[in-house]
């Protein structure tokens, strides 16, 4: 059985993962960096159109990202082992950038062609599939460039979790400037449009996209794990329940408030804490999978005893 002192890879925030013997790493900066600068040109018109929405819609996500990022560094199980900053950063980056624009322009070209084949419902069936999968295959990638740091499934939901919270944070500036231009059309207030959609969403937000994407990571991080220990079987039902879980709660989610009209918010309320749940559980069984496995590193162990003592 792996030891603390074998599985510790504590490294510096800077280490550089990013290595050319890595053929992954070929993929993922790449596509990182374009997806940031795709999606900079693909919204730079409604970002110059409506500045002042813009740069408050902005503030308050970087201060919605950066709580869920602390929550989910507080949480992480397998923290104290060490994973590197840059792995998480460029995690966000993945979401916040390539995933927001594939994801927004191919749901526009689905929504024309079912707008001109008279589907209505065509949006809210491939919305979930084009995001998620887009999402994942960042987590893919992440894991196939820090493979030494996957110890765990957790580990997938962490990477997964990042992932979401990029996503999730400027798609909710898109959603807010969405939210003013409505209200101007309806003669609406329209600081009182963007305040209503950043902070349902923002009260949303950690059972929302950062889980779906979190819960998917944790799937795929379990076939892989499991794979490596001769758990394929599995592994493979992990992620398939995972994946199914993930994409029925987004389904329902844009149902019935994402692309419904008028929005209901009673049902992705409940969807959120369900999900909530499930990782909360994860999140339970990987702390008692690392202290079985004698994972966390001894000083830890002692710390955390002589806190409890001392209580």
């Amino acid at each position: 059985m792996s030891t603390a002192s074998e599985l510790d890879t504590r490294t510096p925030w800077w280490n550089p993962v990013w290595r050319l013997a890595q053929p992954m790493s070929w993929l993922l900066v790449p596509l990182t960096l374009a997806g940031v600068v795709a999606l900079l040109w693909y919204r730079l018109p409604s970002f110059v159109a409506d500045p002042v929405v813009t740069i408050a819609a902005v503030l308050a996500q970087v201060v919605l990202g950066g709580l869920l990022f602390l929550l989910l560094r507080a949480v992480d199980p397998l923290r104290s082992l060490g994973r590197p900053r840059i792995l998480l950063v460029t995690a966000v980056a993945w979401g916040g950038g390539l995933c927001v624009f594939l994801s927004g322009f191919l749901n526009e070209q689905i929504d024309a062609i079912g707008a001109k084949l008279g589907l209505a419902s065509g949006l809210i069936l491939s919305a979930p599939i084009i995001e998620e999968g887009v999402k994942l295959l960042g987590v893919l990638a992440l894991i196939g460039v820090g493979r030494r740091w996957v110890r765990d499934p957790i580990d997938g939901l962490v990477l997964g979790a990042a992932v979401g919270i990029g996503f999730l944070t400027v798609e909710n500036v898109t959603y807010a400037l969405t939210a003013s231009s409505d209200a101007v059309a309806a003669d609406f207030p329209v600081w009182e449009a963007v305040t209503q959609s950043l902070l349902v969403r923002g009260a949303l937000g950690v059972g929302s996209h950062s889980l779906y994407a979190g819960i998917a990571g944790f799937g795929l991080a379990a076939l892989i794990v499991g794979h490596q220990r001769r758990r394929t079987g599995r592994g493979v039902l992990v992620f398939a329940a995972s994946l199914v879980t993930v994409l029925a709660a987004h389904l329902l989610w844009d149902a019935e408030w994402g692309l419904a009209s008028p929005a209901n918010v009673v049902p992705p309320a409940i969807i959120a804490a369900a999900l909530v749940v499930i990782a909360a559980v994860l999140l339970v069984r990987a702390r008692r999978r690392v202290r079985e496995r004698g994972l966390v590193p001894a000083a830890d162990r002692a710390a955390r005893a002589g806190d409890t003592v001392s209580e």
